[in-house]
């Protein structure tokens, strides 16, 4: 408990403690739930905290993506966060005096002093981008999630384009990219947007596989078979991280499978 109480007291929720954890024989998922339910109690003690908040979507994120839950248990984890988020986000709106979530430069500016917003919006922004990915791509699209990632992702990429290995641009990027182009609904998607945020991604996370991953896509679909296979062997190369492991690994795998193509 001691142990647990000094790594949760950091400003964000390092991937250290899951590491340290696995070491004593406790699986993801075992980790996550404790850290769950932890950060549902302090959130208790202190409701207006965005950096617990942040925390909690960062650890339904990690649970509904790398734990193997079926479909629907994983849906029912982001369906939680996204409960999660527009309370927060409801939340932030009295808190800085706006009407409406419609500007990312404005709540930028005005949320920038408070701890953990960067974070909160950007695991907002993933939460929204597995969710979608789990409802489909349509029907996300058409239920406006689109919007709410691309927001949510522009408001972390203001105040910290460098976050989680150029996360911002990365969920950016992949948004353009994998979004469906409906009139009148998501019409602004682009695939020249998806490459300008994905190449930043790359330059900001040289060590981050699911960069690589996301841009080899991309050149795929682009018909840039030869840029592809040269960004995936690239990703291919980097080590797993002890501290990321999970995710290292899913996304070595893919970048694998896409080889096979080849």
């Amino acid at each position: 408990m001691i142990l647990l109480l000094f790594f949760l007291s950091l400003s964000i929720l390092d991937e250290e403690y899951f590491f340290i954890q696995k070491k004593e024989g406790k699986s993801l998922s075992e980790v996550l739930d404790e850290e769950m339910v932890y950060y549902k109690n302090a959130l208790k003690e202190n409701p207006e905290s965005f950096l617990i908040r942040a925390n909690l979507l960062k650890i339904s994120y990690f649970k509904g993506s790398y734990t193997g839950l079926s479909s629907e248990k994983a849906k029912e984890v982001f369906a939680e966060a996204k409960e999660i988020a527009e309370e927060s986000k409801k939340m932030l709106m009295d808190k800085i005096k706006i009407e409406k979530l419609k500007e990312p430069e404005e709540v930028a500016k005005k949320a920038k002093d408070i701890k953990g917003i960067s974070e909160f919006f950007f695991w907002d922004s993933a939460c929204w981008g597995q969710w979608a990915l789990l409802y489909g791509k349509f029907k996300a699209a058409k239920e406006g999630a689109a919007k709410k990632i691309w927001f949510s992702a522009s408001v972390a990429l203001i105040l910290n384009e460098k976050l989680e290995d150029g996360g911002p641009h990365r969920v950016l990027g992949r948004l353009h990219h994998q979004t469906p182009k409906i009139p009148l609904i998501t019409g602004w998607v682009s695939k020249e947007e998806a490459l300008k945020h994905l190449k930043m991604a790359v330059e900001l996370g040289p060590e981050e596989p699911m960069n690589y991953l996301f841009l080899g896509e991309l050149y795929l679909d682009l018909k840039q078979k030869d840029k592809a296979k040269e960004i995936f062997e690239k990703g291919l190369k980097l080590p797993v991280r002890e501290k990321k492991e999970p995710a290292d690994i899913d996304s070595l795998k893919k970048i694998e499978e896409n080889l096979k193509k080849f």
